[in-house]
Order: C-alpha cells, then sequence, then structure tokens
C-alpha cells in the first residue's frame, strides 16, 4: 500500500482499455474513461474496480511512498490558513481554510521518515515535542492537491 493519493492513469497504464469503471465508496463518485469524477485513488478509502470483459489476472503495485520522488500532485499552496506558533517547543496548531473534504497530513524528520500523521476535515494540533529540535516537513494532503510547510521545533 502506498501512503500518498496516487493517480489513477498512472496507477492503471497499459490496463485503462480493460477498466468498465472505479466506484468511490466514500464520496460517491465514479470514474470511467469517458467521465472521471476524481483523477486520484486516495490512501485508506475503498475502490469496487469493474473490468469490461473477463482479462488475465493482473497485480496493481502502488507506488512506495519518498519525498525524494515527485509524485505529480499538483501543489496548491492554499490548504492551510495558518501554522501557529512556528517556530514552537513542538506543538503547533494547523489552521486549514475552507473545506468539507477530507485532509490527509504527515510529518517527516529530516531523514524522512514519518513521524506523526492523522486524517481529517477540521484544524487539527501537531504535538512533535519529543521529537529533538530542528526542521521538519507537514505534508497536507487534500482532494488530489497536497501543500508542504516547514515546521521548527526548538
Amino acid at each position: 500500500m502506498t501512503d500518498h493519493p496516487v493517480a489513477i492513469e498512472e496507477l492503471l497504464a497499459g490496463y485503462l482499455d480493460n477498466i468498465h469503471s472505479i466506484f468511490d465508496y466514500k464520496d460517491s463518485l465514479t470514474w470511467t474513461p469517458e467521465n472521471h469524477e476524481f483523477e486520484y485513488l486516495k490512501p485508506g478509502l475503498a475502490y469496487r474496480l469493474v473490468l469490461v470483459n473477463y482479462v488475465a489476472p493482473f497485480y496493481i503495485e502502488f507506488p512506495p511512498f519518498s519525498w525524494g520522488v515527485s509524485i505529480n500532485i499538483p501543489d496548491r499552496e492554499n490548504i492551510v490558513g495558518s501554522i501557529y506558533p512556528n517556530p514552537s517547543g513542538g506543538v503547533f496548531c494547523v489552521k486549514l481554510n475552507e473545506t468539507s473534504e477530507t485532509t490527509f497530513w504527515e510529518v517527516v524528520n529530516p531523514e524522512g521518515k514519518t513521524i506523526s500523521k492523522g486524517a481529517g476535515n477540521e484544524n487539527f494540533t501537531i504535538n512533535i515535542s519529543s521529537q529533538p529540535k530542528g526542521i521538519y516537513y507537514l505534508k497536507i494532503m487534500q482532494g488530489g492537491f497536497n501543500s508542504v510547510k516547514k515546521l521548527v521545533v526548538q
């Protein structure tokens, strides 16, 4: 499994002609080759994949997450309204701009290891006060977009 959204057309390249539809159970949206109500498969959600006809079994391998690799998700800087205080002793309040979409977030250390993560539809607090002083990165994923913000623990 992966821990970030993956573009359907990239993930299923080579199999698109065999796909009749993909149904997103959470948002009741449907992806078909002719009509894309959504573009990304998101971690932790359930989807129904319907094939056109019987085809030989195939396996889909989700790409592992890596901060050093571009995953071609467009950036949208206005996901986050504010992060305060920053710098802090390790507790940060994150205020999102108005949204009804589920927001996935994770904090990684300078080595790229995830040290905290979560999901929700509202503002949230991050507590990484047990971590050493330094710079951390908050990655926020929402509706097929992402945003990366710097957190400073002092």
